[in-house]
């Protein structure tokens, strides 16, 4: 099987144009009989948008950082409001991996108790946050809107900008 190179920064801008405010990619030049220049490039994929250059599928999150900086992005590409779709350049940001989750908005479909960040427990119901990597328990009590209550408050002071 032979690889393609990797899509540069300049072959990038050369077929498309992106708009800062709108987060938007635009065909530059006719690239098939299906892609004409002018036309917005890229279909949905899972919510995120998913362009086709040289037979190389590659997210319009990450062609925008290429786009932008010349460079391929160093880690992920994470979506401030946590809309998939929007690539608007002030929503997206560089993020390790335990930045990317902490735009978490809903628990995991295994949560049982149904609230983001509490878990139940033999003494009642606990909330937990994880910053850096690590897990903090942040107090145990007997409702779970009151641990959710400690989830939410934390949230706030350890992931800034990332509240729910």
């Amino acid at each position: 099987m032979k690889v393609s190179p990797r899509i540069t920064a300049d072959e990038v801008r050369r077929v498309l144009s992106y708009s800062l405010e709108t987060g938007v990619f635009v065909w530059r030049q006719r690239m098939s009989n299906a892609v004409r220049a002018g036309t917005v490039a890229g279909s949905d994929h899972q919510g995120y948008v998913r362009i086709n250059i040289r037979g190389q599928r590659v997210f319009a999150h990450v062609l925008a950082v290429l786009y932008v900086t010349g460079e391929w992005p160093s880690a992920e590409v994470d979506h401030r409001d946590t809309n998939r779709a929007n690539n608007r350049w002030e929503n997206l940001r560089i993020a390790d991996a335990f930045s990317n989750a902490q735009n978490q908005r809903r628990p995991h479909s295994n949560n049982t108790v149904g609230l983001l960040g509490v878990r139940r427990n033999h003494k009642g119901y606990q909330a937990r946050i994880t910053v850096g990597g690590k897990r903090l328990c942040l107090g145990t009590r007997a409702d779970a809107e009151q641990a959710f209550a400690l989830y939410v408050d934390a949230k706030r002071q350890l992931h800034p900008g990332n509240t729910l």
